[in-house]
């Protein structure tokens, strides 16, 4: 777990606060209920550490984290878009040869899944034209608010072909960035890579299942 989209000075503040409340906890209720408890019972709990202020500070973060983020009562602590889901669209590519310049349109699928720590962004591909599939992840992602409060996203991705694929298909590494809006769950963006080749992409939110693969079948 990273903090690295929480506030700074409210994860401080939250923190204190968990720790008095856990002391609170662990002094009036937790502590009186172990005391009725035999001496091995004791000792296996106090082994295993999971009736402590650490481990009540520890879960309380980590429920913030997996799903707290997303509710309203946590943007104070952390505020990032929800952009969990699944989305579908087009992609356009420009593949640059030493005899000219080859345009293609291939379908896309982008899965984004999230937490309040943790961005990865997986994409599918289709070429219709010699129907090949390829697959790409984010290994490196960051998510911008614009001056104008827009929300931009950047990462940097591996691409692999599903299948035996031609040299303007094989393994790759790229940029990609994106703007996501969150009103109409839409995301436009563009992506460059070392072939080279550079392209722009429009999708659409489907739905919140993750089916990491391009389609149904």
């Amino acid at each position: 777990m990273n903090f690295r989209y929480y506030n700074t000075g409210s994860l401080i503040l939250f923190i204190l606060v968990l720790s008095v409340l856990a002391g609170i906890l662990m002094t009036s209720f937790i502590n009186p209920l172990l005391s009725r408890l035999n001496n091995e019972t004791r000792t296996v709990i106090d082994y295993v550490g999971f009736l402590s202020v650490p481990a009540i500070i520890g879960g309380a973060l980590w429920l913030v984290n997996r799903i707290g983020w997303r509710w309203t009562i946590f943007k104070w602590l952390v505020d990032v878009p929800d952009m969990r889901g699944r989305y579908i669209g087009e992609l356009n590519s420009v593949y640059h040869q030493n005899y000219g310049s080859q345009e293609l349109s291939m379908q896309m699928v982008m899965e984004i899944h999230q937490t309040a720590s943790e961005l990865v962004i997986s994409c599918f591909f289709l070429n219709p034209k010699s129907d090949t599939k390829s697959f790409s992840r984010s290994v490196v992602e960051q998510i911008e608010i614009q001056r104008d409060n827009s929300i931009k996203v950047s990462y940097l991705y591996v691409n692999r072909p599903e299948q035996k694929a031609d040299p303007a298909v094989g393994i790759h590494e790229g940029t990609v960035y994106f703007i996501y809006y969150p009103d109409k769950k839409r995301i436009s963006g563009a992506y460059y890579t070392e072939r080279p080749s550079n392209g722009t992409f429009e999708i659409n939110y489907q739905s919140d299942k993750l089916l990491h693969r391009f389609n149904n079948s």
